[in-house]
C-alpha cells in the first residue's frame, strides 16, 4: 500500500507541476508583518538545532512562523514544534488526507523554505501546491520551474551552510529594502554578487530577482557578451553564481 501511494503522488505531482508552469509569479517584499513557511524533513541527517538556532531570529522579530515536517518512515514526534505527515497521509490518488496539510497548502507565505535537499515524493507536493510567495530551497535543475530561488552547496555541506547562504541573501533588512520578485516573463542574466560578505558554502547557485550592486555580465543560452563593468543597481531576475 505504501509503494501504491508513492506511485500515486510521483503522478500528482508530474500533473501538478505542468500546472505551476502557467502561475504568475507576484512582486512582494518580506517585512515584520510577512508569514513564514518552513518544510523540513525528519531523519537522522537533519540537524534540528541549527535550524532552531536559526528561526530564533524570526522569532525575535515577532514574524510568524509555520513548520511541518515530513518523515519518510513511520511516524513519530518532531524535535521541532510542528505538525508531521507521511505518505501514509496520502489517498490512492496521491491527494492528502490531514488537516495538517491542507492548513500548511492553503496558506499563503510571503516566504516558504525548503530545508530538504533531496525532496520526498509528499514534499514535492507540498512545494507544487502551496499557495507562498516566493520559494526557496536547494539548487536542482528539475525545481526550477516551482522554486523562485535556489542554492547549490558542495558535496558534503550541511544545513548549516544552506542557511547561511539563506542569511547572505534574504535577511529581513535585505529584503525589506532591496528584494523583489519579478513577473515571470522578464530576461535573465548572470551576474556576480558583492564580496563584501562570503558565505562559508564554496558555491551559490540561484535563481531571483535581486537590486544590488554588482558587476553585470550578460549571457544568453548560446552565448555570452560581456558588459561594463561599472557598478549599477538594477532589478532584474537572475541566476547567482559566486565561487567562495
Amino acid at each position: 500500500m505504501k509503494k501504491i501511494k508513492q506511485l500515486a503522488v510521483y503522478l500528482r505531482n508530474r500533473f501538478e507541476k505542468k500546472r505551476f508552469k502557467s502561475f504568475v509569479r507576484q512582486n512582494h517584499q518580506l517585512t515584520k508583518q510577512a508569514h513564514i513557511g518552513i518544510l523540513y524533513q525528519i531523519d537522522p541527517q537533519t540537524n534540528y538545532d541549527a535550524i532552531a538556532d536559526w528561526m530564533s531570529k524570526f522569532w525575535k522579530e515577532k514574524i510568524k512562523c509555520t513548520l511541518l515536517g515530513y518523515q519518510q518512515g513511520k511516524l513519530s514526534d518532531s524535535p521541532l514544534p510542528s505538525d508531521v505527515f507521511t505518505i501514509q497521509d496520502f489517498n490512492w490518488k496521491g491527494l492528502p488526507t490531514t488537516t495538517s496539510i491542507e492548513l500548511f497548502l492553503n496558506t499563503p507565505f510571503d516566504y516558504l523554505f525548503c530545508l530538504c535537499p533531496k525532496p520526498e515524493q509528499g514534499v514535492y507536493y507540498v512545494l507544487l501546491r502551496n499557495k507562498a510567495k516566493f520559494r526557496i530551497g536547494y539548487y536542482d535543475r528539475s525545481h526550477t520551474d516551482f522554486l523562485d530561488l535556489m542554492f547549490h552547496l558542495p558535496e558534503g555541506a550541511g544545513i548549516e551552510e544552506f542557511l547561511a547562504l539563506v542569511d547572505r541573501f534574504v535577511s529581513i533588512e535585505e529584503v525589506e529594502k532591496t528584494t523583489q520578485v519579478a513577473p515571470a516573463k522578464t530576461k535573465t542574466r548572470t551576474a556576480k554578487a558583492p564580496t563584501n560578505h562570503k558565505p562559508k558554502a564554496k558555491s551559490v547557485k540561484a535563481t531571483t530577482t535581486l537590486q544590488a550592486e554588482v558587476e553585470p555580465v550578460a549571457t544568453t543560452k548560446h552565448t555570452e557578451k560581456k558588459v561594463s563593468k561599472r557598478k549599477q543597481t538594477k532589478s532584474w531576475q537572475t541566476n547567482l553564481v559566486e565561487q567562495a
